[in-house]
């Protein structure tokens, strides 16, 4: 059957009860706003810090800035670096930066990580993992995702005797054309950003650091195992972060700062931060994480 006439509006998700027709006064209590969202936001927490960002709305404003950043930035660069920044992930209309709550959840001033390729005389190439999977890219076309909280990280000198070797893991999974890892499986066949590059310093002998069950990230609560409940996550499964001075890849006694852009940090030599360098064996032919 035929329906004559105009189809009625549909309404995104995320409007305000005015824009969605109701009163001004007959507002959604907050359990049941954040009820009706959450499975849709944990459901994709997975993508939140891997995730490829929108063109964002302020390009022009980002060209400017990563251009004026390169000249610093890209001299500093050593392959097998780490790449620490925030992304910009938005959903739910672009209502929400999914990126910084992924930050809250970990307790950190980052949602992504990724490692230094090469370094070539036509620029720097990024080893990135997204929803894509892995993938090389120009470092300035990487920062268009997102500059905000750069922080790059360098092993020890003691400890860089496994660089080749981290080289070598990460171009084979570059070869491997490795997939994107959704479910946060240790499996060692699909991978999400840090967990890739936990991996190739893992191979080399050089675990950064202690992998954190779900459950037990720093800012899990109640939200959280709801959330991980309604889209079938285990809380049990031990994840790599980004993490903070504490946990996570970022607090690893192994890595030194090289460069801190991060707002009020201003830049950091290599080799004047970072706690005391730690005794460790790196092994060449280490066992999977």
């Amino acid at each position: 059957m035929r329906v004559e006439g105009p189809m009625p509006p549909v309404q995104p998700a995320g409007l305000t009860a005015c824009a969605a027709g109701r009163p001004p006064g007959d507002r959604e209590p907050g359990v049941r706003r954040w009820l009706r969202g959450l499975g849709l936001l944990l459901g994709l927490a997975p993508l939140a810090g891997c995730a490829v960002s929108p063109i964002p709305h302020d390009i022009a404003r980002r060209q400017q800035a990563v251009r004026a950043l390169l000249p610093e930035l890209q001299p500093q660069l050593q392959e097998g670096d780490i790449l620490f920044r925030m992304g910009e992930v938005r959903v739910l209309n672009g209502q929400v930066n999914f990126s910084h709550l992924i930050g809250q959840l970990t307790r950190s001033d980052f949602s992504h990580a990724a490692i230094v390729y090469k370094v070539a005389d036509d620029g720097v190439l990024v080893a990135d993992v997204s929803v894509e999977g892995i993938e090389r890219r120009y470092l300035n076309d990487w920062l268009m995702d997102g500059p905000d909280n750069l922080v790059v990280k360098r092993v020890k000198p003691d400890y860089r005797a496994v660089l080749p070797r981290v080289s070598q893991v990460l171009r084979e999974l570059v070869e491997a054309d490795v997939l994107y890892d959704a479910d946060f499986r240790e499996d060692d066949r699909k991978f999400y950003c840090t967990e890739a590059v936990d991996y190739c310093y893992r191979q080399a002998g050089l675990p950064l650091a202690e992998h954190v069950r779900i459950r037990e990230l720093p800012g899990y609560n109640l939200w959280a195992a709801l959330g991980c409940l309604l889209v079938g996550l285990n809380v049990n499964e031990p994840v790599i972060i980004a993490g903070n001075d504490r946990v996570g890849l970022f607090s690893s006694p192994y890595l030194e700062t090289v460069l801190d852009l991060r707002a009020g940090a201003g830049p950091v030599l290599a080799g004047k931060t970072g706690p005391p360098t730690p005794t460790v064996q790196a092994a060449a032919h280490p066992g999977s994480h």
